[in-house]
Formats: C-alpha cells, structure tokens, sequence
C-alpha cells in the first residue's frame, strides 16, 4: 500500500468515525479555514474580497444557504464565486466583477447589480425582478429560466443577446465552430462550457453524466470509462470557465479533490479556460489521480475532437 492510499485510508477512515467530512479535509489539506468558523465570519470573506475562501466554505458546509440581503458588496472583485441559491434581496453588488460566478437559483430581488461585470456568470432560474442591471455586462451570460425585471429596465447589446440567449445544450454546429475558432471559449456561457467539455469527453469514450442544475456539489460531470481489461474507473470533473488572465487557485483544486474523497471516485479533473497557479500546481502533484486541464491542453482537446 503506498503513501496516499494510507493517507486516503486514514481520513475516509477518520470521516466514518467522526461524523463529518470537514475533518477529515482539514487534516488532509489543512485548510486554511479554522473549524471554528461561523457563518456570520464567512459572510466577512466576501466584504473582504476573498471568493476562493468563501467558496472552499461552501464546500465544506453543502447544506447552507447564505443570506446576504441588504449589505453592501459594491466594487469588490468576486469572479468565480459560488452564490448559487443565496438569498441577496436588496444586496448591493454595483461595480463588482462578478464574471464567471455561479448565481443560479439565487434571490436577487431588487437588488443593485448595476455597473457589474456578469460576463458568463450562471443566472440561471434566478429571481432579478426589480433589480437595478443598468450597465451591467452580461456577455456570455447563462439566462435559462432567469426572472427578469421589466425589458425597459435592461439593456443588451445585439452581441450580448446573440451570446447571452441560449438553450444549454451546444448544437454540433457550435462545438464545430468552437473546435475551428478556440478563441471562441471566451464567449460561450458557462452551462454550454461544462456542455463542451462533457462532449470532448464523450468522443474519448467516457460515459458522461451532468451533475445536478440545483445544487453545486463540487463538480460539474461524471464520467465513467471501461479499459480493455473491462476495469471500470470514474472521475468527477469541474469546469472552471474564467477570462484568460484570471488563474484558478489551490482552493479550487483542493476543494474538488476533497470531494472527490467524499465521493471515493477513482480520479478528478479540473478543466479551464484559463491557467493554474503555482500553488494549485504543486498540490496537484501531490495526487496523481487530480488532473488539471489548461487552455492549452483543452485546445489539444479540440484539435484531436476535430480530426476524429
């Protein structure tokens, strides 16, 4: 038995015996968030600016919803964080980038969201009624079922419509295109994203199943896959659909292979739009059943995509 299974051993081990997953993911990747931890202290992880922090805090508490209605979140840099479900009535985000964010299911009624930067955040079945959008970026954006205010009270660009407005599954057209066009990446949603990736996927072999819409548990897929030898192997996969010069930090890797713990799945993957820091990196390393993708090697998965 090697070092990492006895490590993995001990803390599924220490999960059963002390009732909580929590332990056993600090002891393996001491995180830097204490136990002790309070959801009143949490909330300060966003007045702070700290969406990673936040978001390894959702991890380790699924059941949570955060209410946040009525404080003031403006001018902060958020992208990439996990607001799914949250209760943000009246909260104000004017001038925040938001971009890459997950908003779907989220109660935003009356909030101020203008200025905000929502490129290809998921809106998805969210509640915007009487929400300030005024100047609000929201190329790439995921709007599938989104309550809306009134149409005078928001406007689009035609190229924000074009992008914005989409059913959430990629037609093979669009996967053509992308494959020819890579830079195109940037400008599809982040639904039709995870989309993209569980098709690359599906054209390797994998058999590919889509988390839930509902509730984010850490990863976006699941994808199975038999060797010749009849050996099956399943591995949970999250995509990460930031701008180029944003990376994606060892909070996320340590969050999915956490999860990946929970689930006791054979291997994860994180793929990107973007780059990894050093730090995410070198944890990676560390496991070799954690893959991180990059926009260089997701474009290797286009072009060989292409030429099947």
């Amino acid at each position: 038995m090697n070092t990492l299974e006895v490590v993995i051993k001990l803390v599924l081990g220490i999960v059963a015996v002390g009732g909580g997953f929590v332990v056993g993911y600090r002891l393996l990747f001491g995180s830097r968030l204490a136990a002790t931890v309070s959801a009143n202290e949490a909330i300060k992880l966003l007045e702070r600016g700290k969406p990673e922090e936040w978001n390894e805090f959702r991890v380790l508490n699924p059941g949570w919803i955060p209410v946040l209605s009525s404080i003031d979140l403006r001018d902060l840099d958020l992208a990439g964080i996990n607001l799914s479900q949250a209760i943000l009535r009246g909260v104000n985000l004017g001038g925040s980038n938001l971009e890459g964010s997950d908003l779907r299911d989220a109660d935003l009624v009356q909030a101020s969201l203008k200025g905000c930067n929502l490129r290809r955040v998921r809106l998805d079945r969210a509640n915007l009624n009487d929400a300030d959008l005024s100047d609000a970026s929201f190329t790439g954006a995921s709007l599938i079922g989104t309550t809306l205010p009134a149409m005078d009270k928001v406007k689009l660009t035609a190229d924000e419509m074009q992008s914005t407005w989409k059913t959430g599954k990629p037609t093979p057209e669009m996967i053509q295109h992308i494959v020819d066009n890579p830079e195109m990446i940037y400008e599809i949603n982040p639904t039709l994203f995870e989309e993209l990736v569980g098709e690359l996927l599906a054209s390797n072999g994998y058999s590919v199943e889509m988390s839930s819409r509902v509730r984010d548990g850490g990863y976006d897929i699941i994808a199975r896959a038999e060797d010749s030898l009849g050996v099956k192997r399943t591995f949970l996969v999250e995509c990460k659909s930031y701008s180029k010069g944003r990376k994606v930090g060892i909070a996320s890797a340590r969050n999915l292979y956490g999860v990946k713990l929970q689930q006791g799945t054979n291997g994860a993957i994180m793929v990107t739009t973007s780059y990894f820091t050093s730090e995410a990196k070198k944890f990676a390393a560390r496991y070799p059943d954690l893959q991180l993708v990059e926009y260089d090697e997701l474009v290797r998965w286009l072009e060989t995509h292409k030429s099947q």
